[in-house]
């Protein structure tokens, strides 16, 4: 028998806390064992999947001029574990050289490439700050196994609707290696469009709070055995007109079985999320075990 969480998921996180300052940018990993599968590489200049692979599923959806988030799931392909692991995106100066031919061309796009490559537009669809090209950390990664990162991006102004490439490298350090390797180019293809409005203002006569929060917005319910460790994300967006700055996610945790059917997996379930601007959603991630004498259901 399974049990689900999410629906009654807010009742047990506390109100996201804004203090001081400090700014950050939201991260979330989570690794998971299942069976790769079969993707060839997006884009021909991309190194191939034979070491590591990126496992796309939805295609990410951003909009022009606002803050997003893109979800990149990393394969180890290898028979080693790797013992540090690295993800940023590519600068516009490694951008432009990688996507150089498409960007050059005048004539048709190669035909053998998918059509979505074949129609993407080679502009740097984000606006350069000063975390979009930091490295962020991974750390380990076991063999065969894939985790998932969560990169937060401005997207620019003026785009056109369409597909566009975003090249991500990945560097690691794998079992036996002395150092770093040299990084890993990868294309994901995003779609950026217009935000549709429903005739509401994202102004501040119109927003009733300059700082509010969202929970579990667009996510499937997370399930789970019993004694089985439930690994997963909550979604939290900030629904304000200001940026929250210094976001704090804490759990409300309980002996009651009834209110908090978990066991502790964690030493602390308090999550710093850094800043959020308004409307940007994050990923804040859980690891608990579902005790056995818990009760089926939501």
């Amino acid at each position: 028998m399974k049990i689900k969480g999410l629906r009654w998921m807010a009742t047990f996180l506390a109100v996201c806390m804004l203090m001081g300052a400090v700014p950050a940018t939201a991260f979330a990993a989570k690794e998971t064992t299942e069976a790769a599968e079969t993707i060839p590489q997006v884009y021909r200049m991309d190194d191939d999947n034979d070491t590591v692979r990126l496992v796309i599923g939805k295609t990410p959806t951003l909009y022009i001029g606002k803050n997003g988030t893109v979800s990149v799931t990393l394969m180890n392909m290898e028979d080693k574990d790797w013992i540090e692991t690295e993800i940023w995106i590519a600068s516009e100066d490694d951008f432009r050289n990688h996507y150089s031919d498409e960007i050059t061309k005048t004539e048709d796009r190669d035909s053998e490439e998918s059509s979505i490559v074949q129609s993407m537009k080679t502009i740097y669809p984000f606006e350069v700050t000063d975390s979009l090209n930091r490295h962020y950390k991974v750390g380990h990664v076991n063999k065969k196994a894939k985790k998932t990162v969560n990169l937060n991006v401005n997207v620019k102004k003026g785009l056109e609707e369409g597909y566009y490439p975003i090249l991500i490298y990945i560097s690691k350090r794998a079992q036996g290696e002395d150092g770093m390797s040299s990084e890993y180019a990868k294309t994901i293809m995003a779609w950026i469009e217009t935000k549709k409005t429903t005739g509401t203002s994202e102004t501040n006569e119109d927003n009733s709070e300059p700082v509010a929060f969202a929970l579990g917005e667009n996510q499937s319910t997370p399930s789970a055995n019993y004694s089985e460790v439930m690994n997963f994300d909550v979604n939290v967006r900030n629904t304000g007109y200001k940026t929250a700055y210094d976001v704090r996610v804490d759990m409300e945790l309980s002996e009651d079985i009834a209110k908090f059917p978990f066991e502790i997996n964690d030493g602390n379930y308090d999550r710093q999320m850094g800043n959020m601007n308004p409307d940007q959603t994050v990923a804040v991630p859980f690891s608990m075990a579902v005790r056995e004498k818990a009760k089926s259901g939501y």
